[in-house]
């Protein structure tokens, strides 16, 4: 038994020598993360699934779903087509007090190949809850078992229903944008470009550091970017699942990585968040070039020192909160 104590005394202490250095090692990269973002676990080696968890539990704490208990009713509804288990259930939250007559479209994040829409409710609740205005959060088929264009002609499906719906839910069908993070950004823009492109009215577009381009991780040198949660091999592992293998072709059908489009005329209004820590920072800044280059306004919140996902590690942070409280604002232009 001793003998065993001792083991297990020198695997613990080899474990914490270990785990020092290597702080030690990461120090130089969290000094470049703004102050109110620097959480503990970005010292510690492969944080990236373990941030999912802080994440999920930090806005569970500060933005729980009973905050909104008799200020929003939930409608399950069907807006897309059937997966594995059978129909998609998304959620309508509709606030009681009402600010406008528009709504907001969501779409939750997870590289194309998880996440789930009950997950990103409790997102949703609070941009009804702050708008005033309906929010519909749409599950979609997942790139792990339905390659694109599956989780696109999900998102056109959800938009179409919202707006033959719209009457009965007292929303304005020209009033609606779309919104979402990262991969949920993502197909949000690939949504907007398309809906456009078929003559489908958008009013507006939020988009929170979107996933945009299969080519960005192929690169060598990312400039210090990329070093938490989200790194150059997550990203080419997703998309190269979500595009079947294709990720990085010379050519790619249209709408499957919308960072490709360079001319976006008669796109509507747009927000753009991101970090300059992120790896989509590049992908994003370009985006909002050929925005503006074609004609398009564009307002964007640009956090210094913010890295892929930040405001969810910690949501109460002043970087975080000026990133939500300017997209909650350039959305009100658009759906009140």
């Amino acid at each position: 038994m001793k003998a065993l104590a001792g083991i297990s005394a020198l695997a613990v202490g080899g474990a914490a020598v270990y785990l020092g250095r290597y702080a030690l090692m990461r120090s130089a990269d969290v000094e470049a993360v703004a102050p109110s973002l620097r959480h503990p676990i970005l010292y510690l080696p492969k944080h990236n699934k373990l941030s999912l968890y802080v994440q999920t539990y930090n806005w569970k704490k500060h933005f729980p779903l009973t905050r909104y208990d008799g200020l929003l009713d939930v409608h399950e509804v069907t807006t897309g087509a059937e997966g594995s288990a059978g129909e998609l259930v998304s959620f309508l939250n509709v606030p009681r007090q009402r600010s406008g007559r528009g709504a907001v479209v969501w779409f939750h994040g997870g590289g194309h190949l998880a996440g789930s829409a009950e997950a990103d409710q409790m997102y949703c609740s609070r941009l009804a809850f702050e708008l005033g205005v309906p929010v519909l959060n749409v599950e979609y088929r997942l790139g792990g078992e339905f390659a694109f264009p599956a989780d696109i002609d999900d998102g056109v499906q959800a938009l179409r229903w919202l707006i033959d719906h719209s009457e009965h839910y007292g929303i304005d069908s020209q009033k609606i944008a779309l919104a979402g993070a990262s991969a949920g950004a993502g197909i949000a823009a690939s949504v907007v470009q398309r809906a456009v492109d078929e003559g489908v009215p958008v009013a507006y577009q939020a988009l929170i550091y979107p996933m945009l381009d299969d080519r960005t991780g192929t690169q060598q040198d990312h400039e210090g970017r990329a070093r938490f949660i989200w790194s150059p091999e997550s990203n080419e592992r997703a998309w190269g699942i979500y595009l079947g293998g294709a990720a990085g072709a010379a050519e790619l059908p249209e709408y499957a990585a919308p960072g490709r489009r360079t001319d976006l005329t008669g796109l509507p209004a747009t927000w753009l968040g991101t970090g300059t820590l992120d790896l989509f920072y590049p992908e994003d800044v370009a985006y909002v070039k050929n925005l503006r280059a074609s004609e398009v306004e564009v307002e964007t919140c640009i956090i210094e020192g913010m890295y892929h996902g930040a405001d969810g590690m910690m949501p109460l942070a002043e970087a975080s909160t000026k990133l939500w409280r300017s997209m909650i604002e350039g959305l009100r232009t658009a759906v009140l």
